[in-house]
């Protein structure tokens, strides 16, 4: 006679056999992957429950070292997508994802990341930011539709709220150069930087503020061939909500239609006490394409208050005295005035007569250790 144990046990598995279940469904059939079916999240799943795991692991490990190197990310590429037809996982899509924005092919990237995704990668931030990337960066790519701008937007709102740990790479221009171009981002970072952070909304105002402009190489001169080789349409426009730090922007927004536009030139030094940055005051019906409009350098605390402005170069009005700016990596800097004479040996009407700029003798100043702009003699030649 058999145990009682044994005839319990040997039920069981009779059980099973007959109705086909204990609890547990058969596993799926695993189907390899191929080049057409591994953006199919069915097929990537089914894939997944087979294949040879640690020759995938090692073929990821070969393509991300590659892809750390840099110089062949085609080859990197097709690493990833080897290591993935041979066992898919989130990991090897969301690196596959990355090279393919590191080498604009931002479509296939946005294919992979939502793989990823949906594979359960984490940190989820990290998706989203890479979302960002591809979305914010396609500039001239026809293979999109709708709107991406505003799809980057949305991504770089959600990466921020699921607590992306670097939040002002955004900032970055080398990593986004298009995304601060379009309306829209200055307003979304700062709302949701400072409501998830805790931080201060007029610090994360400054600090967005402040990251728009690129450091500027000294020696500098604004003069009105520097003007013609760069005009402000080469620059991106600064938003109204940053009128706090340009005091003619804040009268000019009162008028019903602005008479000015205004534009990011550059960053021409940073200390732990304060900023020195460049802008330009456009009207905006331009007087003289010569002169675009007025160049203003202006200097800031850590707040971002205004601790000095001066219009250094370009023009404010038809008629009105012609800047000359030049500055030394020594921080010193002269403003020339060029100013309109009219030519008293010509006959007929003063306002027929023609006029031509006189060169006044120019002014030498330097950024004080306070960030003030002090008079000095004369430029050095430092």
């Amino acid at each position: 006679m058999k145990p009682l144990s044994a005839l319990i046990l040997s039920c069981m598995v009779g059980s099973c056999a007959i109705f086909g279940s204990c609890h547990s469904a058969p596993a799926p059939d695993y189907t390899p992957l191929t080049e057409t079916s591994m953006y199919v999240i069915d097929s990537v799943r089914l894939a997944a429950t087979g294949g040879d795991e640690n020759a995938a692991l090692n073929i990821l490990e070969q393509a991300a070292t590659l892809y750390k190197k840099g110089p062949d990310t085609a080859k990197s590429i097709e690493l990833f997508k080897q290591s993935i037809l041979t066992r898919p996982t989130a990991k090897a899509y969301y690196d596959l994802a990355g090279a393919l924005v590191t080498t604009h092919q931002y479509v296939e990237a946005i294919w992979a990341l939502r793989i990823a995704e949906r594979l359960g990668y984490t940190p989820l931030a990290n998706v989203m930011y890479r979302y960002t990337m591809a979305y914010g960066n396609r500039a001239g790519d026809d293979k999109f539709h709708g709107t991406p701008h505003d799809s980057a937007l949305y991504y770089m709102e959600l990466a921020i709220q699921m607590g992306y740990s670097r939040p002002q790479q955004f900032l970055r221009r080398d990593l986004f150069p298009a995304l601060f171009v379009e309306g829209g981002a200055d307003e979304v970072y700062n709302q949701v930087v400072a409501a998830g952070s805790g931080l201060d909304k007029d610090r994360t105002l400054w600090e967005l503020y402040k990251n728009h402009f690129f450091s500027i190489q000294l020696p500098l001169v604004i003069d009105s061939q520097w003007s013609s080789d760069h005009p402000n349409d080469s620059y991106a426009d600064i938003s109204e909500e940053f009128d706090r730090f340009i005091p003619a922007m804040q009268n000019d927004h009162w008028e019903r239609e602005p008479d000015f536009s205004y534009y990011y030139v550059g960053q021409v030094t940073e200390n732990p006490a304060w900023s020195a940055v460049i802008y330009c005051i456009e009207p905006a019906e331009s007087i003289d394409p010569q002169f675009p409009g007025s160049y203003y350098l202006s200097t800031y605390d850590t707040r971002g208050d205004v601790i000095d402005t001066l219009q250094v170069a370009g023009a404010q009005e038809s008629g009105s005295p012609f800047k000359v700016f030049k500055i030394r990596p020594s921080l010193q800097f002269s403003v020339q005035d060029f100013v309109y004479a009219t030519d008293s040996t010509s006959s007929g009407s003063d306002s027929t007569h023609p006029k031509h700029l006189n060169a006044l003798p120019p002014v030498a100043f330097r950024i004080a250790a306070n960030g003030k702009f002090e008079k000095v003699e004369a430029l050095t030649l430092r």
